[in-house]
């Protein structure tokens, strides 16, 4: 696993640590169903809030996390500026869990015991990358990267009915069509095609639903994404990396010379 892993997750962004608390948190065992787990948890609230990828519902956010981590700098405090990467998970009604690492004040990034090897990667070019490096390093289309979501003018919604590795090497996602949810195009593809990589995670499998980019111009049936799609995932009628139920879809997204952009704040309704 690499430091690209975290251009792979709903929200990516930096903030400062206004409050932590200790609880214990109730997580289903699946995102429907009595079923749950207790664990062991630590919320920061999170302010002075800088989104490098995609959309929070207000100016501070409540994350979650396993444990209190510790870093080579000393424990995480109220004031610790940190750059937080994670997922919206349904199994606990859209909270958003993940990991952190301390940002110093030299820039340098401290991602702790736990992700110690992180941001050691030789890809990244150096072992105690900074802040300024690994933004410039995301990949293209951040904040937010929905892939040519962003690049279409129509959105329609597939499910998922197979996900195949063909002899050329790219992995294929075949869809049965659920129709258009925002515009519409002459065609809504049936096929995505992407490069898959070991830090490439899906978090969606057979039978779930992916929003599916259009465009008036297109003529091949298959779209080839530039990122990983696990970012177009819905599940429940709910998009986690736009933090909104399908419905509300104009909340995250604007349309902008013809194209979509992704707001980093939510917008009120």
């Amino acid at each position: 696993m690499t430091a690209r892993v975290i251009w792979n997750k709903d929200v990516v962004l930096v903030g400062t640590i206004a409050r932590m608390d200790t609880l214990t948190r109730h997580i289903g065992l699946a995102c429907s169903g009595p079923d749950s787990v207790a664990l062991d948890a630590v919320d920061y609230t999170l302010t002075k809030l800088e989104v490098l990828q995609g959309t929070v519902e207000d100016s501070s956010v409540t994350v979650s996390c396993l444990r209190n981590l510790v870093f080579e700098s000393g424990k995480c405090a109220p004031g610790t500026r940190v750059l937080f990467w994670g997922l919206r998970l349904c199994e606990d009604r859209w909270r958003m869990w993940g990991r952190f690492a301390v940002v110093l004040p030299s820039g340098r990034l401290d991602a702790g015991y736990v992700d110690s090897d992180l941001f050691r990667s030789a890809s990244i070019g150096s072992s105690e990358v900074d802040l300024a490096t690994l933004i410039r390093r995301a990949p293209p289309g951040r904040p937010g990267t929905l892939g040519k979501l962003l690049t279409a003018s129509a959105i329609g919604l597939g499910r998922v009915t197979s996900i195949e590795r063909p002899h050329e090497g790219r992995w294929t996602i075949t869809l049965d069509s659920l129709g258009w949810i925002w515009g519409s195009a002459p065609s809504l593809s049936r096929c995505l095609e992407y490069d898959r990589s070991r830090d490439c995670a899906l978090y969606f499998s057979v039978g779930d639903t992916l929003l599916i980019p259009a465009s008036q111009h297109q003529e091949d049936e298959r779209i080839v994404l530039a990122g990983c799609p696990g970012l177009l995932r819905t599940k429940n009628r709910y998009v986690p990396a736009l933090a909104v139920p399908i419905q509300s879809m104009r909340r995250a997204l604007k349309q902008e010379n013809g194209r979509f952009v992704q707001k980093e704040v939510l917008s009120r309704e």
